[in-house]
């Protein structure tokens, strides 16, 4: 299911880079690999205990639901807000997801981390799983980045 949503981003990501300006993008892609590396580098082997986040990820949750909801009925598409709404307000929320996303990966790498102690079974289809959220968020990351920095 994963690989599915994966290959319908790319495209998207692709066109993204398409529009704005390649140095832009190139930066803005480097950035975003750079973040959801050290998050994820951070989360699995510093041995700190991430489990603070989870309510301040539910905070910040709610808000980006109901923007992204909003946005979705009333254009059909999570990744464009037509309505009215100023773009001082669209970069605004590109950051805030930008900042959600990266604790996302923080947290989930972190758990990862646990769930690895826990379980002995570990698997190919886990390891899978979880490489592939872990990408579609990184992806999510790099279209946020180029939101708020690429000026789309």
């Amino acid at each position: 299911m994963e690989l599915i949503a994966a290959l319908w981003i790319v495209p998207i990501i692709g066109l993204l880079i398409i529009e704005t300006n390649e140095n832009n993008s190139l930066k803005i892609l480097g950035i975003a690999i750079l973040d959801a590396y050290l998050m994820i580098t951070i989360g699995t082997s510093s041995g700190i205990d991430f489990s603070f986040l989870t309510p301040i990820l539910g905070l910040m949750f709610l808000p980006l639901l109901i923007y992204y909801f909003l946005s979705f009925i009333i254009t059909g598409t999570f990744l464009t807000t037509t309505f009215k709404v100023s773009a001082k307000v669209r970069k605004f929320m590109d950051y805030v997801t930008i900042v959600f996303l990266s604790l996302l990966m923080l947290y989930q790498s972190y758990n990862l981390r646990l769930w690895s102690g826990f379980n002995s079974d570990n698997t190919w289809n886990d390891a899978a799983g979880v490489a592939m959220q872990l990408f579609l968020e990184t992806i999510n990351l790099i279209a946020k980045f180029m939101g708020a920095l690429g000026g789309t």
